[in-house]
C-alpha cells in the first residue's frame, strides 16, 4: 500500500516538474521568435519526413504481394534422395525444360534461395 503512494507522489513530482519545464520552454521561445519558427519548421519536417519514409517502406518493403487468385498458385519441388535432399533446388536448364514443355499452366515464374557467395581458390589467396 505505502509502494503504490510512494509511486504515485514519485508519479505527480515528475508531471508537475515537466509542466513547470514546459511553461518555461514555451515562455524563452516566446521572447525569441526567430528561434520559435525555426525549432517548429525542424520538428514539423523531421515529422513528416519520418511519416513519408515510413509510408515508402511500408507500401514497398512490408505490405504483402498481392497475389490474385491464390488458391490456383502452386509450387513445384523435386527430390533428390540420392544425395538425401527432400526439396532439390532445380537448376537452370530443368527451369528451362520445364516451361517449354508445361502446358497445364498460364504462367510460370521461378525464384531461387541459393546464394552467390564467390568460392575462393588457392589462386586468389595471395600472401
Amino acid at each position: 500500500m505505502t509502494e503504490n503512494h510512494t509511486q504515485d507522489s514519485q508519479l505527480l513530482v515528475f508531471l508537475l516538474t515537466l509542466l513547470r519545464d514546459l511553461k518555461f520552454a514555451f515562455r524563452s521561445l516566446a521572447r525569441v521568435k526567430g528561434l520559435a519558427v525555426t525549432v517548429v519548421l525542424t520538428l514539423a519536417l523531421g515529422i513528416g519526413a519520418n511519416a513519408a519514409i515510413f509510408s515508402v517502406v511500408r507500401g514497398v518493403l512490408l505490405r504483402p504481394l498481392v497475389n490474385h487468385d491464390e488458391n490456383r498458385l502452386i509450387y513445384i519441388r523435386q527430390s533428390a534422395r540420392g544425395i538425401g535432399a527432400d526439396n532439390a533446388a532445380f537448376s537452370v536448364p530443368e527451369i528451362q525444360d520445364l516451361r517449354a514443355r508445361v502446358k497445364t499452366l498460364s504462367a510460370f515464374g521461378d525464384f531461387s534461395t541459393i546464394g552467390f557467395a564467390r568460392e575462393r581458390s588457392m589462386a586468389d589467396t595471395s600472401i
